[in-house]
């Protein structure tokens, strides 16, 4: 039996396609391309964003690919002269436990 993935999911998996499309062609120094691939990531990331989520499991992994997603971008969240870091250490260790 075959599950259907979450909403959630499925634009999560849009994000992380758009993700490695402008990677692509960042790394290929495709200016034009790259800046129109960043523009589909933001749009997906923000339609993630604003997704209203069915389920706690939904919220987790919302916050899990978000989380990890800032990350990957800016640097650690936790660092002490981050915005937010209390909230995001709290939301991280949430997530690690779970």
């Amino acid at each position: 039996m075959t599950t259907t993935p979450s909403a959630i999911a499925e634009v999560i998996e849009r994000c992380t396609v758009a993700q490695v499309a402008y990677d692509l062609a960042a790394e290929a120094g495709d200016d034009v391309n790259s800046s129109l691939r960043s523009e589909e990531e933001d749009d997906a990331v923000n339609e993630l964003v604003m997704m209203p989520c069915t389920s706690d499991a939904e919220l987790l992994e919302k916050l899990r690919f978000l989380l990890a997603r800032e990350t990957k971008l800016w640097g650690s969240p936790f660092d002490s002269s981050a915005e937010f870091c209390s909230i995001a250490q709290a939301v991280a260790t949430y997530l690690e436990a779970a």
